[in-house]
């Protein structure tokens, strides 16, 4: 069924600036009040394309970072419309979205397992219901094998173009939250650090 305006959904994810922290806070205490939720706030989150607006001029550039914003993902028992859910938070339509995927919307809140934005730690998720943050528990939960953790780290080098500084490396690692796979892994890291970067000073290519 298509998704229009007066469709009604029982979980939405709603993204609220904190440029204005006294409008925040009373939406913030809005939500608090009338629903279950998640929320966690981003603060190292960066454009990955140019941004326009309506008449066509740029406002925002890759690469700039965003805004300081929250993210809210919030569950009820009597499905609504954006429209009323807008109306108890006193916030703007825009600012609320429909959710695609239920697991996919609480991953979202750290960014979980998505390799071009930044991996924020589990712990800055707060929430106002105990069963719903043992969900978002169990949906980060690192569950893979250590085969299938290091796989991601070792094709960062080999794709690698050019010279790998061990800094750029680390720097990598920490932006993805992979410190204690690197930790556990660490010499073969290195090993294959130093092989790319031989091959690159002696052939000019990488393997």
């Amino acid at each position: 069924m298509a998704k229009t305006k007066n469709s009604r959904r029982r979980q939405y994810e709603i993204v609220l600036s904190m440029e204005d922290m006294r409008t925040f806070e009373t939406q913030k205490q809005n939500i608090l009040d009338n629903f279950r939720c998640l929320y966690a706030k981003h603060d190292n989150d960066y454009y990955n394309k140019d941004v326009y607006d309506e008449n066509d001029v740029l406002i925002h550039q890759d690469g700039d970072k965003k805004y300081l914003h929250t993210h809210f993902f919030i569950d009820m028992d009597n499905a609504k419309t954006i429209s009323a859910v807008a109306k108890i938070v006193k916030c703007k339509e825009s600012d609320i979205e429909y959710i695609k995927s239920y697991k996919g919307a609480q991953g979202y809140l750290i960014h979980h397992n998505l390799k071009d934005k930044y991996n924020y730690p589990k712990e800055i998720v707060q929430h106002n219901n105990e069963k719903l943050y043992k969900e978002f528990l169990k949906v980060v939960s690192d569950d893979e094998d250590e085969d299938d953790k290091v796989i991601p780290l070792i094709e960062y080098i080999n794709n690698f173009e050019g010279i790998l500084y061990f800094a750029v490396f680390l720097r990598y690692v920490y932006t993805t939250r992979q410190w204690s796979v690197y930790r556990r892994n660490s010499s073969t890291f290195i090993k294959l650090i130093d092989e790319h970067n031989f091959q690159f000073n002696r052939y000019g290519v990488t393997p």
